[in-house]
């Protein structure tokens, strides 16, 4: 199991074709924009883009406990 870490997590908004997509990042950035989005993505998945936001934040838990995070190593979440 991995140790405590920094966790970031980037909600997007719904793209018409693909649907909603999070990324999990480990890197915190003090950038805003296209360049926050540069360091380590861990992981991501595209879901249905019926999901709201709180849906979208609860999956990517999900998603970093089956790897062995904590849900507590979140320490920033932005929605785009």
């Amino acid at each position: 199991m991995p140790e405590s870490t920094y966790i970031r997590v980037e909600i997007y908004s719904v793209d018409e074709h693909t649907g909603r997509t999070y990324k999990i990042f480990t890197t915190p950035t003090e950038e805003q924009g296209e360049k926050r989005l540069e360091g380590e993505c861990l992981m991501q998945n595209t879901l249905p883009k019926n999901y709201s936001d709180e849906e979208m934040l609860q999956e990517a838990k999900i998603h970093l406990e089956r790897e062995g995070y904590s849900r507590d190593d979140i320490q920033d979440v932005t929605y785009h």
